[in-house]
């Protein structure tokens, strides 16, 4: 979501992509995090992880300029920092991948069956990028 939203948008003001103006998406912070199921339900501890890692140590997030203090405060990607994302996008993946492979294994193990392998593979990916 960070490195989606730290593109360009039609109607912004100027065209500079490196450097440190941005011209992508400036909201609170819960937006950065995809509408999954799964990560409602770790709501918290994406926040707590984007704020303390991505917010104040690596500075990939940026608080936004021009909002008033009496509302929530609102981020953006530093464009000069977006580089760092492929690390976490990698991480995901990995995480996901050998979660869906442990369960495969385990599946065919039990069943010594491969449509139920298979089965039990797509239901993760279900799982993964379930929306509600």
């Amino acid at each position: 979501m960070l490195s989606v939203t730290a593109s360009f948008k039609e109607g912004d003001e100027g065209m500079n992509f490196a450097g440190d103006s941005s011209n992508g998406a400036k909201e609170p912070m819960m937006f950065f995090i995809p509408a999954t199921k799964f990560n409602r339900i770790l709501k918290s501890h994406i926040l707590q992880l984007l704020n303390i890692k991505y917010f104040n140590h690596y500075g990939v997030l940026r608080e936004s300029e021009g909002y008033s203090t009496d509302t929530e405060p609102r981020y953006e990607a530093a464009p000069n920092k977006l580089f760092m994302l492929v690390e976490l996008k990698l991480a995901y993946n990995t995480i996901w991948v050998t979660l869906n492979i442990a369960i495969d294994v385990i599946v065919y193990i039990v069943t010594n069956d491969l449509a139920a392998t298979l089965a039990s593979g797509a239901l993760v990916e279900f799982i993964r990028r379930f929306k509600w």
